[in-house]
């Protein structure tokens, strides 16, 4: 009875990989949304939102378990100013993908444009504390905190920004450090 069980083990175990190797995305369908999504970015550069998002929602058709894909067509979405349906596709992608902060960062942005000022606050420090490394969170973050009236959290966050970008960023740079004295200015007037 026990070697019985161990076989039966065996090929349980066999289908079971089976099974996954056959339900997992087909290369072809891999290439294709890979091709789709170059595609929808190069329309969304050219100012073709409508075909960028045809695009991605096919790419996602595809391969429909890539936060990568459902974050696409929230983008597409927010370029439509589309923001509360733009928010709920980054939403789909975070539940897929806990740790994708580009969709957080996304959100940030929704948030933003929706006046929600403290959701933008979640959205913008859970994509900093997954990817601490990314400028362009804490100078949105600093956008936000100001927007809410708190000065001493803006200024950190610009200096923060200041320390991560690259000189590559010159304009943002030079945007932070005139916002930076600005604010500092304003905070020393109180």
């Amino acid at each position: 009875m026990k070697r019985f069980t161990k076989k039966a083990m065996i090929y349980i175990v066999a289908l079971g990989i089976l099974f996954l190797w056959h339900c997992g995305p087909s290369e072809s369908d891999t290439k294709q949304a890979n091709e789709l999504t170059r595609k929808g970015l190069l329309a969304l550069r050219t100012g073709n939102k409508k075909e960028a998002l045809a695009a991605f929602k096919k790419a996602n058709e595809l391969l429909p378990k890539n936060p990568r894909y459902i974050n696409n067509i929230g983008v597409a979405l927010m370029e439509q100013d589309k923001h509360k349906e733009a928010k709920s596709y980054f939403n789909q992608a975070v539940q897929l993908s806990p740790t994708y902060s580009r969709a957080y960062f996304n959100m940030g942005i929704c948030n933003t444009k929706l006046k929600d000022y403290k959701s933008a606050v979640f959205s913008y420090l859970t994509a900093a504390r997954i990817n601490p490394s990314a400028p362009q969170v804490y100078f949105n973050l600093a956008i936000v905190y100001e927007k809410m009236g708190d000065r001493k959290k803006a200024i950190k966050s610009l200096q923060r920004f200041l320390a991560l970008a690259p000189p590559v960023l010159k304009k943002a740079r030079v945007d932070a450090k005139q916002k930076l004295a600005s604010l500092s200015r304003k905070t020393q007037q109180k």
